[in-house]
């Protein structure tokens, strides 16, 4: 499969193109809707400096705030002649560079690393400038194990360790800037103390951000990055959502509470319905009967070449729902575990096999089917009604055709209930298991009697 969601520079809309040319005088913010191609712009914006500005590529850096949308960045990179080396998560960069000048150790809290005590170690590690005496030496023998893990797990190459990068470093104090060039996806989720860092290890700083996918308690605000950035406004508003539907813009607008911004976001939209294929949603009468109608869906979809996402709350539901299609004939994609094997494909974004991932990690990412099962409050316990309304959000914005949504009889979430209401003006079409419909939507038929089926023993996994 060719990576479908890439644009050449010729096909990039105007907004877009000026994006990509801002001027380098100053830090910039920019500012677009799901599918308005802001990972495109930063991709481009960062061809342009390394062909026609003369930045090495390795004094630039692409930093994602996932692991999947780092993945997916770079299944594209060899289209742009640019190594996989400059994109990276920001918070896998702190680790490292908190490895070689900060700790031989990283601070860890109870479910991992500790990366806010690694952010705060960074910044004061640039803030401080510590002399090259107090600094782990590379050529050190007794340091050989902390330059070994500067690597990582899913970093191979030798650029990408802070020491290999930026050699001079080791003899000064820490003032001058790593990079000559740092673009920011998804910038909403960083924090006001992430973009201090970014701002001094890089003469200049892209940003590119949209504040209603934030998803994370620790967030930073518009205002706050303006100000860190030292910029007065945004430089750019990219329009022209040209990637998802109007059916799929018009159900997400639903989820967006304030009037002003909800009529904003569906005016931006300018894709044009070639086809009625409105959002489903997919009541089944148990947990089985929607397991087995997920897989019947998803391989009526792989029929039509649709690239396919299924998103899940958790990575505990989501391999055991990888266990469960494949154990139906399907298969299926999962996220790496930090270069640890799997028993399962791991994400390949060149591939036809539908992507199981978090809605977390789907940030940023777009496919023409999204599918979201098990949407039942067991699967969201502890997740705010605001919350869980952006994981919705961010969801929907994710596909480009067409939605799936299935849930099973009994207690429903509240926002699954404001979607339904939604079928009365055609924006989403609700199916039943009883109703004989075709499996993109259509008008509903009365239900038949059926057979009650059994529940699976193993759906309570979901």
């Amino acid at each position: 499969m060719s990576v479908t969601w890439f644009v050449h520079r010729s096909d990039l809309s105007d907004d877009q193109l000026r994006a990509v040319d801002l001027p380098r005088t100053a830090h910039s913010l920019i500012l677009g809707a799901p599918g308005s191609g802001k990972t495109l712009v930063l991709l481009h914006r960062a061809k342009r400096m390394i062909d026609e500005q003369g930045i090495p590529p390795e004094r630039l850096r692409i930093f994602v705030f996932t692991n999947t949308l780092k993945d997916y960045i770079r299944s594209t990179l060899a289209l742009l002649d640019i190594p996989e080396t400059c994109v990276t998560t920001f918070d896998h960069w702190c680790r490292e560079f908190y490895l070689a000048f900060v700790a031989r150790r990283v601070p860890f809290g109870t479910h991992g690393p500790d990366f806010d005590a690694i952010r705060t170690g960074v910044l004061n590690k640039l803030r401080g400038g510590v002399p090259l005496s107090v600094l782990p030496n590379a050529r050190d023998p007794h340091h050989a194990p902390v330059q070994q893990s500067l690597l990582g797990d899913d970093e191979t190459h030798p650029a990408a360790s802070p020491q290999a990068e930026f050699p001079e470093f080791f003899a000064q104090v820490l003032k001058c800037p790593l990079y000559d060039a740092a673009l920011v996806d998804e910038g909403q989720d960083l924090t006001t103390e992430a973009f201090e860092i970014l701002k001094r290890i890089a003469r200049h700083v892209t940003v590119c951000m949209d504040a209603r996918q934030q998803l994370y308690e620790q967030r930073c605000e518009e205002p706050d990055i303006l100000q860190t950035l030292g910029l007065r406004k945004c430089n750019l508003t990219i329009l022209g959502a040209y990637r998802c539907c109007p059916y799929i813009t018009r159900l997400a607008a639903s989820l967006l509470r304030d009037p002003t911004e909800r009529q904003a976001f569906l005016t931006q939209t300018k894709t044009v319905q070639r086809e009625k294929l409105t959002p489903l949603l997919y009541i089944a009468e148990n947990a089985n009967e929607e397991k087995n109608r997920l897989a019947q869906i998803i391989k009526d979809r792989q029929l039509t070449g649709d690239r396919i996402a299924i998103l899940l709350p958790n990575n505990a539901k989501l391999f055991s729902l990888a266990r469960l299609l494949t154990e139906a004939g399907l298969e299926v994609e999962v996220p790496s575990k930090g270069g640890r094997p799997t028993e399962y494909p791991t994400h390949d974004f060149q591939s036809e096999r539908p992507k199981l991932m978090t809605y977390y990690g789907a940030k940023g990412l777009t496919f023409e089917t999204v599918i979201m099962p098990r949407l039942v409050p067991s699967s969201f316990h502890q997740v705010s009604p605001e919350r869980l309304e952006k994981l919705f959000f961010v969801g929907i914005t994710r596909a480009t055709r067409w939605v799936y949504m299935s849930t099973v009889e009994g207690p429903t979430l509240p926002v699954v209930l404001e979607l339904a209401t939604h079928e009365r003006d055609g924006t989403i079409t609700i199916q039943r298991s009883a109703d004989t419909l075709p499996l993109t939507g259509g008008p509903a038929k009365p239900a038949q009697p059926k057979e009650r089926q059994p529940a699976d023993a193993l759906t309570d996994l979901l």
